[in-house]
Order: structure tokens, then sequence, then C-alpha cells
């Protein structure tokens, strides 16, 4: 429909509205060439979604522009709608009609701006946000709201000229061009590739205060939006502007005050005298500062309350009568320090007093207090308009967040006057060696070599550790007790252990009371399917008979855990041990099997040995260790804890002290608060408790396990 002229008849025009909005939802008003059109926000409330064509018609009250404006508006209202015109970057010109900004009404001046002769108004050539490049607009035009606008045009410098502006709404209707649209420009003069879009005015809207009027160059007419929205903008300057935007004309409000106060509101924010502009039609509220010392207003306000209300339907006049006090002004309400070491002091920051009053400042007292210090040159008082500095420093006694604040006590009005102060106080500081590890692909159910990144203190105190640990198919073990002297160091070691398959994340977790804690490292690793050897038991212990033979057999259960078939290639034992079994060739997924060891009586002493199964799965061979020992739990107990001393002589430091027996448990104490300890059952497990665990009791598994370890296979 796009290029449709303006015989388009209104019965077809209001059939398409029908169609878009609902019989029943429509309201029709005809009149000479005229048709508005009303949706029920009932439809929009709905969520129904509207869609046209492109109508571009000569017509002005035509129905594509009167279609466009009433999306516009529900667009507005934050309704959803959707415009399809792919004829809108192709200007459509109706010959018959005069041009109304011909391009010999302009006079390019060489330096991407030209002059309107009509209006003497000189316009940018670009939309904000692009380039003229003597020829063409290059770059991407930018939206802004509002407020935004106008503020950015006070800082922008082009062709030697610094007094840019937004225009109002007349001034930029100046330069649509009726005979064109999409876009309604002359594109000769005003060349951008996106002009057809809003264009924000600097003319607020009389309707809503949130509003401001806007003109679109799709179709050339003029609407209001509101405020907060991001719209194009284009900069005017000098020339002989209109006088007044209809109703939205500015009228004068002059304000006067005496004694010590200040006044605002509005566009007033003034110290004696101010003066200020507002639109016809809206309401000023002016406060008075300190409220407290207001005497009477005056003028177009009356009484003594903190506030009035001027009614701008005419030019307006105030008067403030305040009392003659000191006034302290220029301290902040707050004021933050940056993370600082204990023991430390940070640099000054310096805040400036000032006396705004007509009268002296009579400073009584000026307090500190938490880990802050201040020092100033204030004295004993300050004069009328006089000020002084106040430098406060922050030294944390401890870690964490430091609070305080410093207090001015005065004979000006609101004392005592008081700043908030707030500080990071850094003792202990964790600093880790990877922020990841990354873990290779890993069997179901089978725990991955360990990777281990290492936890450091470069803090000027010890560092408080409350937890380590993992998340996810991961486990951990550490060095890290629960404190770390400054300069000292720990380490954690990682594994993956899946327990299914595909891509899995997890976080080992350091809490501490570094001010960063909790310091973090991301894991990762994929699990695989696999076939997974799991044993009852990791090693055998058999006891002598009194005449040195032996008779014990003992069961172990061999299972797959895994979720592959497990292929067995060999059950073998060495030693003077023999094994039987009903395992077959494998055992499919889930599967298990026993094997039955014996001692064979050699009548060997202390005599070790070993099962090896050699699989398809992962880690194989796996053992299982033997050991045969006339001993009782008790003396193998004290072999493993003198061969722990030796071979862990940064874990375990004699202490000198005999094995000591306890109800049931035989224990071992050592340096810095550490314990080994044996439970005397018929399966004794070794166990520790001491700073390595956090105080927490360590079960280390079959104390015959670490008999292996004491006597090593033959």
């Amino acid at each position: 429909m796009c290029g449709q002229d303006s015989s388009f008849l209104l019965p077809a025009r209001e059939q398409l509205v029908r169609q878009l909005a609902g019989e029943d939802q429509l309201k029709t008003l005809r009149g000479a060439n005229l048709l508005l059109v009303e949706i029920k926000k009932s439809v929009l409330r709905s969520g129904k979604t509207l869609s046209t064509a492109c109508y571009q018609s000569i017509d002005r009250h035509s129905i594509g522009i009167t279609i466009m404006k009433l999306f516009q508006r529900i667009i507005q209202l934050g309704y959803l709608v959707v415009l399809s015109c792919a004829a809108q970057a192709q200007q459509t010109c109706n010959v018959g009609i005069p041009e109304s900004t011909p391009t010999v009404d302009f006079v390019a001046n060489g330096n991407g701006t030209v002059t309107h002769s009509k209006t003497g108004l000189m316009w940018k050539r670009c939309v904000e946000g692009q380039t003229w490049s003597g020829s063409v607009c290059t770059g991407s035009a930018s939206t802004v709201s509002w407020s935004e606008a106008l503020k950015a045009a006070l800082g922008v410098s082009t062709a030697g000229f610094s007094d840019w502006r937004v225009p109002n709404v007349k001034e930029l209707e100046s330069i649509v061009e009726g005979k064109c649209s999409w876009p309604s420009i002359n594109s000769s003069i005003f060349p951008s590739d996106n002009v057809a879009s809003y264009f924000w005015s600097a003319s607020p809207s009389v309707v809503r205060s949130d509003h401001a009027w806007l003109v679109h160059f799709g179709y050339g007419g003029a609407d209001y939006g509101t405020k907060g929205d991001d719209y194009q903008v284009r900069l005017v300057r000098s020339g002989r502007s209109f006088a007044s935007f209809d109703a939205l004309d500015t009228l004068a409000l002059a304000v006067t005050k005496t004694g010590t106060g200040t006044v605002s509101g509005g566009p007033i924010s003034c110290g004696v005298t101010c003066n200020g502009k507002a639109g016809r039609g809206f309401t000023v509220t002016l406060t008075a500062t300190p409220a407290v010392n207001l005497l009477t207003w005056g003028g177009a306000c009356s009484g003594n309350a903190a506030t009035c209300t001027v009614t701008m339907d005419s030019a307006k006049s105030v008067t403030a009568s305040f009392k003659d006090t000191a006034l302290v002004v220029g301290l902040p309400s707050a004021l933050s320090f940056a993370t600082q070491n204990i023991g430390s002091t940070s640099a000054a920051q310096s805040v400036a007093l000032s006396n705004a009053g007509t009268t002296a400042m009579a400073i009584d007292g000026i307090a500190i207090t938490g880990d802050f210090g201040v020092t100033h040159n204030c004295g004993t008082g300050l004069g009328p308009g006089g000020f002084c500095n106040l430098r406060l420093t922050f030294s944390p006694a401890a870690s964490g967040t430091r609070s305080g604040s410093v207090t001015l006590t005065s004979n000006a009005p609101g004392s005592p006057h008081s700043i908030a102060l707030s500080g990071l106080g850094q003792g202990g500081t964790s600093l880790i060696s990877a922020t990841a590890l990354s873990f290779a692909s890993q069997a179901v159910g089978v725990a991955s070599t360990a990777q281990t990144v290492t936890l450091s203190n470069t803090g000027v105190a010890a560092l408080n550790i409350g937890s380590i640990a993992v998340t996810g198919d991961f486990t951990h073990a550490t060095t890290c007790g629960a404190t770390l002297a400054t300069g000292a160091n720990c380490s954690i070691s990682v594994r993956f252990l899946p327990t299914v398959t595909g891509a899995l994340r997890g976080i080992l977790i350091i809490s501490s009371d570094d001010v960063n804690s909790p310091t973090t490292v991301t894991l990762i690793g994929t699990g695989v399917a696999s076939p997974v050897v799991s044993l009852s038991k990791t090693a055998l212990r058999f006891g002598l008979a009194s005449d040195g033979s032996s008779s014990m057999v003992q069961t172990v259960t061999l299972a797959n855990r895994g979720t592959l078939p497990l292929l067995l290639d060999s059950i073998a034992v060495s030693g003077d041990f023999s094994v039987d079994h009903n395992c077959g060739a494998g055992l499919g997924a889930g599967g298990s099997c026993t094997l039955t060891i014996s001692v064979v009586p050699t009548g060997a002493v202390n005599g070790t040995g070993a099962i090896a199964i050699i699989s398809n799965a992962p880690q194989s061979p796996h053992t299982l260790g033997l050991i045969v020992s006339s001993s009782s739990p008790s003396d193998d107990a004290d072999k493993v804890f003198a061969w722990a001393e030796q071979t862990y002589p940064d874990f375990f430091s004699p202490a000198n002290v005999a094995s000591q027996s306890n109800t049931g448990y035989r224990f071992r104490a050592y340096q810095g608060g550490g314990f080994l300890a044996v439970n005397e059952s018929d399966t004794p497990n070794l166990y520790y408790l001491g700073p390595l665990s956090g105080y927490s009791v360590l079960d280390l598994g079959l104390l015959a396990t670490w008999l292996l370890q004491v006597f090593p296979f033959r």
C-alpha cells in the first residue's frame, strides 16, 4: 500500500482500521478529509498485536498519518505494535505541491552547517552522533533522553560556535518539507540516512510535566513523548527564535531573600537574589534551607512553612526572610576509605568546611570515633564567609568493615553536624595460585590424579581460615590448618571423581577473614563410561597360630561399579598366600564375585604379599595387600607410629610420649596438638586428630594397609 495517493477513500480507511482494532472497539469521527481513530485500552491490555502496511499519503490528515500517530501513541503507552513498511527508506514527494523548504532558502556555510534565510537559524546538517564529511553524514545517530539532549547541547562546539542548543518545536517544524514523506525533509540539505524518526524539541508538554514535544521526520508531524525515552537530536543556534509555543511560553520567577538561608526549587537555586523561568501553567515548589531559620515568605508566597508553591499563571516574585546566623556548608554526609592494612595509616582526605551565614560561627568541638583520625585548621570558629579544612585518616585496628564518624559542634543551625566514616581493614590476604583447574576425561566412579593449588597469605596478619570445601563431583585434601601465618603458604589437592557421564563443574571454596573472602577456584572435568573395579577391602591381615601355622581364610568381594563390562585378564597372587575365585573372565555392569584368600602354612612370620587384578578398568592393576603377623594390634600400632614419625617429620614431630591406651584405643600424642590413634577391634583402623584436619577426626583406613608400608612387599 506504500505510495498510495490521497484518492484512498474514507470507507476503505475505516475498514482497514476496523480489521486491525476489532469491530466493537472502533470509534470514528468523520470530517472534511479527516478520520480520527480511537482504540480502547481494553484491546491494548489484552496483548493484541497490531500490524499494518505503511501508508504514505501526501494529505497530512490522511489515514497514513492518522494510523502512524495512533501507533506511535500506543508505543508510548508501552503496548506492542508491529509496523511493516519496506518502502520507508524511499522518500516519496508529491510534485503537485510547492516545496516548503526549497534548497534556495538555505545557505551552505562549508563547515557542516547551513543557514535558513527565512528564519535566520543556523542548523547542523548532521544529527548528533554523526559527522559531516564534506558531502554526506557519516557514523551512527545517537539517541538520548530529553534531559540528556538539553545537557549535551551545552558542551557542543562546532564550526567555531559553542552556543548550540536543542530547537523548540516550532523551530524544528520550520525545516519539515511538506511535500515529502519518509523522510519529510530536504534531503539535499540534511542528508542523514536515518532521519525518518522522532527528534527531540526543547519544548515541554503542558499536558503532562513528564513529556516533551517531538517532531517525526518520517511523516512530518509533531507529538509529545516521555522525557525518559531516547530519541535523536538535531542542534540549532542563533536566528530569530519564536517568541512562544502556544500556551507553553515561559514566565519570569524572581526570588529575593535576606538573612542566612537559601531558596531552591524548579529553576531556582540562588543566594541573595535570583531569577528563573518556568512554563506557563506549571507549579514551582520553593524550599527554604535551613527551615529553622525561615522567618516568613512574602510576595507570591506566605507563612513560614519550609516550602511554598507558586502557580505560574503570570510573572511572579517571592521574598524569603531568614534569621541572621552562622551556617555550616561543605560537609558531606559520608566519606569512605580504600582498603587499608591493619596497623597502617591511610593518606588524608580533605573536607572543606565553610560558614555561609551572616554571623560568626563558634566551634565548640570536632570529635572523632572509630579507627579514624582528624586534624584541622578551623581554630575555635569562622567568620561570615570563612572556611577551613578537616584532614581525615583511616588506621584500621582489625580486618573487615570499620565504621566511625567525625562530629562538628557549633552555634550553627542543625548542630551537631556529622560525617559517617567507613573503610575496610585488611589483615591476612589470601592469594591462590590458580583460579581454575581442568581435569582430563575420567571414568565414572574412579578418582583422578590430584591437582594442587597453593594458598598463600600475603597480608600483614595471620589469615584465619574458616573452611575449605568443594562442590560437585570433586574431593579435596589439604595441608592448611585453621590459621596461616603472614608469608606462609599451604596446599590444597583436588581430585575429580565423576558420578555421571558428561561435562561436570564444581567450585573449590576457601572461606577466611580476608576482606575478599570467599576465594574460589573453578573445577572442570568430563565423566566417561567405563568399568570400575571395587574391592570390599584393600588389605588383609592374618594372625599366626601359636604353632606358627595358619588355616585362616578371608574373603573379599570384587565388584564392577561401572557402566561397561569388566574384562579380567588375570587374578594373580604373590607371597605365602593362595586365592580362589568365581569371577570367570569378567563381570557385567553391577556384577560381583568373591575372592577367597588363605595363608600357605610355611611357618613364615611377618610375611607379606599381594593379589594383583589386571583388567580393562582404569588404573589397572588393582592391588589387595596381604600381611601375616604374629603381632597384636597394639604392637602393629607402635610400628605404624614409629614409621609415620620417620616418614612424615613435617607432620608428626615426636613428643617423646609413650603410647597410651584409653577405652579401646591406643594413641600417641605429638607436638602442636596432633594425635594418631588405633582402635583395637578385630579390624583396627588408623585415625588422625589435629590442626591439619581442623581438629576433626580423620579415619585413615585399615591399620593393615599402613603395615604394608612398614613391611613392603617381598
